[in-house]
């Protein structure tokens, strides 16, 4: 069974170099979750790991919808991602997430 290594980028300025020379372990699935503007850069990296986000919004209208500075499930799924950490406690310090919220 492959091991789960998810790396959360948090607020830092990209240092995408540093990724440029990455090898993935043996039996070690790596998620990389920068920030939703760095999404883009690191797909188009090319690198062997997989794509996270570091948070989605729980509603997902077909068509859009008026959440401003939200990110649904769709948008990211259409920037590659398969991956995303809900429940971090900076949320839910920062932002008052509470457990009903997240489980949405």
């Amino acid at each position: 069974m492959k091991k789960l290594l998810v790396a959360n980028w948090k607020m830092h300025a990209p240092n995408l170099t540093v990724w440029e020379k990455f090898k993935r372990p043996r039996n070690v699935d790596i998620v990389l979750c920068p920030p939703f503007t760095e999404l883009c850069c690191v797909e188009e990296m090319d690198l062997d790991i997989e794509l996270g986000a570091q948070n989605l919004f729980w509603e997902n209208p077909k068509g859009g919808g008026a959440y401003t500075g939200e990110i649904s499930a769709d948008m990211l799924r259409a920037d590659g991602v398969r991956y995303v950490i809900i429940g971090h406690s900076e949320r839910r310090h920062w932002l008052g997430e509470v457990d009903e919220v997240i489980n949405r």
